[in-house]
């Protein structure tokens, strides 16, 4: 281990002693199939996982990383990949796009309330490239501008 590499496992374990989750930015099927999340949760502190929706989303409608485990889903509960997504909006009565913006906006409320991230930082890591858009979106959803919300503060909203 180099001397950079112990300085930075150092860092990251304070980091975690002080009550911060490190969380990795870079979800990929290569990265859980190596056995490399594995070696970061055990040896450098990171406890939870997740990726820029918009790499996410590349990820699954062109990479093949998640066909067979998407068809692994629908033949599971007996159905074809097509009819699994039909049944998901029929079941959620929203289209995927619509769930899929609905969640983002739920995780920036949270981070909003609950973090000290900027709302730049915060419109980035829920998938928005323009945080213009990210302010429009939030408004139209709650009713008020992300800056409000962070107004109100911690503790304000349900975890």
């Amino acid at each position: 281990m180099t001397q950079q590499t112990s300085t930075q496992n150092a860092a990251l374990a304070e980091l975690s002693a002080q009550g911060v989750s490190v969380w990795l930015d870079d979800l990929s099927r290569d990265l859980i199939d190596s056995g490399k999340l594995a070696e970061l949760v055990a040896t450098r502190s990171v406890v939870g996982v997740t990726t820029n929706p918009s790499i996410f989303q590349a990820a699954l409608s062109k990479g093949h990383a998640y066909d067979a485990q998407i068809r692994d889903l629908a033949a599971a509960v007996g159905l074809s990949t097509r009819q699994l997504e039909r049944l998901f909006r029929r079941q959620l009565n929203t289209t995927a796009k619509k769930h899929y913006l609905d969640r983002r906006l739920q995780k920036a409320r949270r981070l909003l309330a609950h973090s000290a991230l900027s709302i730049t930082e915060i419109s980035l890591s829920c998938g928005f490239q323009q945080q213009g858009h990210f302010s429009r979106q939030y408004r139209l959803i709650f009713g008020e501008n992300p800056s409000e919300t962070r107004r109100r503060g911690l503790g304000s909203l349900p975890r």
